[in-house]
Order: structure tokens, then C-alpha cells, then sequence
């Protein structure tokens, strides 16, 4: 069958993105399917398909909504087909229009960089060292899973593999590089606002994206020791207060746009305005069901593995970021106590 398209590289580049996730699952598929023998893995996985579904509806509804778009404006009243669609990816910004619907606006952002500093400061030494750690194979995949599907399902997807894998004495041996690229990531989380109008916002958007890939491919990893153990819990310490300080930042920063009122009427306002912004577009739901979702997967993480009640109350209001890089550093500083050899 002949398939004609007249914009190719737009089209090759939608096809793109879609066999990045395909493959990227091939690679991992062997360890999902093995930790289904695990009762966490399973009801990880279980999450993982929820997320998903949750999720991709709004990013669907964004596709179709930018699509109709599209042919209103443009005045297309073609049928669809491969040609069609080849026709408004290129006559759109898919992506990227999604991402500065999310980027611009004082609401918009305060739900969007709570997902960007996660990922930044958390998730990816999460992703590192537990990956090393347990012998994980492939661990770039849910990274790229994360960018390209949604955090919250490739983190169930992780949370699985890691609850099928037993420890070792094995760590992540280049600390250093994973602290520089954990600070260029958070400078790029401050910086994307800034330049969200601007033609700097994609170069911006995809050096957070590389700097979060790139301490996952392979490295060597080294024995444990004593002070590899005080430098993860350090990492983790360090991300915790930096994504307190950026959540500090944010919210006074919606916080100066409220009108004048008591406190009861600034908070049932802002409040109001955070759900307005939710549902605003569903580019900005998509996000924002990933970044929900997000709080609840780690209050079920924190949960199963320690149980911290207090971290679990504070997630929703501290955001992921804060409390589980504080429960990673606990349990960091917790196994310094314990013999290497017992591990």
C-alpha cells in the first residue's frame, strides 16, 4: 500500500516519540514480567495501568482538541487520514504548545515544576541509586517512559521492579555527576518560566530532559560503604530542602496575586484558582492528574516500605519532592547503622 505523506519529518517525528515508548517498554518488559510474582510489584503495576489511563485521557483530549483547532483555523475539511495528520503536525507545535500552556501562568506553573522538580531532585537519584543498588537493568527506560507517557506511571513501573529485586552491596560511584546534573536540572526548573514566551523555552525544556538521562546510562557502580551511604542521604537532603525552597518560592509568588482578604477567603481562593487552572486546558489536566497522582503513589511507596506517618500527612502539602527525599534520606542514614556485611 502506498502511504503518501506531504510533511514527512513532522510525521516521522510524531512516529518517533511513539516508538521511544514502545521500545523503551521492550527493554524493561523482561523485568516487569517477573516482578508479577511479587504482590507489591503486582499492585504497583496495577497503579502504573491507572495512571496511564487517567493521564492519556487528557492527553488525548489535548491531541483531539488541538486537531479540531487545527481545522478551524486553517479551514481543512479533509477527511482524516496519514496525510491529514501529517498536515496539522506540521501546521502545529504539538508538544511544544503543550508545555508552554502548562509553563505560563503563575496557577499553571505552580502545578507544573512540582512534577519538573521532582523528576530533577528526587526521582532520577531514586531511579540511580536504587537501579545500581538492586542490579535494575535498563534504568534510562523508565526515565524516558516518565518524559514521554507520564511520571506517575513510570514510577509505579519502577516501584515494581524494586519491590521484585533484593538489594545488594552494590552503589552508584559517581556521586559528583549526579549532584551537578541534579543542580543544572533545578536551575532549568527556575529557569523555564522565564522564558516560556520566548524562543529559548524548548533549549531550556530539553537540557532538563538530557541532565535527567544522562547520569543513567551505564556507569560503573562500586561496593558499598559507609560514605557512599552519608553522600546518598546528603543527595537526598540536598533535593528536599531545594524543592522546599522552590514550593517556598511558588507560593508566595501566587500568593501576591490574591486579592485583598482575610485568611480564611485568600486560602478558599486559592484554592479555587488551583482547580480553575486544573481544568483549564487539558494539556494543563494531564499534568496536573500526573502530578496528583504523583503524591498519591509516594504516600503508597512511603506507606508499604516505612510507614512514616508524618511524611504521608505532609505529602500533599509539601509535594513528593520534600517528603519522600526526606523518607530516602531517613532510610539512607538508617542502614549507616547497619553492618555492610548484614545488608
Amino acid at each position: 500500500m502506498d502511504i503518501q505523506v506531504d510533511y514527512p519529518k513532522s510525521f516521522a517525528i510524531f512516529c518517533a516519540y511513539f516508538s521511544s515508548i514502545f521500545i523503551s517498554l521492550l527493554f524493561i518488559s523482561k523485568t516487569l514480567f517477573n516482578s508479577l510474582k511479587f504482590p507489591k510489584s503486582r499492585f504497583f503495576l496495577l497503579l502504573a495501568l491507572g495512571s496511564f489511563l487517567v493521564t492519556w485521557y487528557f492527553m488525548l483530549e489535548y491531541f483531539k482538541d488541538s486537531y479540531v483547532q487545527w481545522k478551524r483555523q486553517s479551514g481543512n475539511n479533509a477527511e482524516f487520514s496519514l496525510n491529514i495528520l501529517s498536515h496539522w503536525l506540521e501546521g502545529t507545535h504539538l508538544f511544544d504548545d503543550a508545555w508552554k500552556l502548562v509553563s505560563v501562568g503563575y496557577y499553571q506553573w505552580f502545578w507544573s515544576h512540582q512534577l519538573c522538580v521532582f523528576v530533577v531532585a528526587v526521582w532520577t537519584p531514586f531511579i540511580l541509586y536504587e537501579g545500581k543498588r538492586r542490579n535494575i537493568p535498563h534504568i534510562w527506560a523508565y526515565m524516558v517512559i516518565g518524559q514521554l507517557v507520564a511520571i506517575s506511571t513510570a514510577s509505579c513501573l519502577f516501584y515494581a521492579a524494586v519491590a521484585s529485586k533484593a538489594p545488594t552491596k552494590n552503589t552508584f560511584n559517581k556521586t559528583g555527576l549526579l549532584l551537578l546534573c541534579v543542580i543544572l536540572g533545578l536551575a532549568g526548573v527556575i529557569y523555564i518560566p522565564k522564558v516560556a514566551d520566548t524562543d529559548l523555552f524548548i533549549t531550556a525544556l530539553i537540557a532538563v530532559h538530557v541532565v535527567c538521562l544522562l547520569p543513567l546510562f551505564p556507569f560503573g557502580a562500586s561496593k558499598m560503604t559507609v560514605q557512599s551511604r552519608a553522600l546518598t542521604a546528603g543527595l537526598y537532603m540536598f533535593s528536599a530542602g531545594a524543592g522546599l525552597l522552590i514550593l517556598g518560592q511558588q507560593v508566595l509568588d501566587v500568593w501576591w496575586t490574591l486579592p485583598a482578604g482575610d485568611f480564611t477567603d485568600l486560602v478558599a481562593t486559592f484554592g479555587s484558582n488551583l482547580a480553575e487552572a486544573f481544568f483549564h486546558h487539558p494539556a494543563q489536566s494531564s499534568i496536573g492528574s500526573d502530578i496528583v497522582l504523583v503524591n498519591l503513589i509516594t504516600i503508597f511507596y512511603i506507606m508499604i516500605e516505612g510507614a512514616d506517618i508524618l511524611l504521608i500527612l505532609l505529602t500533599p502539602f509539601l509535594t513528593p519532592s520534600v517528603t519522600l527525599g526526606l523518607y530516602l534520606a531517613q532510610q539512607e542514614v538508617s542502614r549507616i547503622s547497619i553492618p555492610l556485611k548484614e545488608e
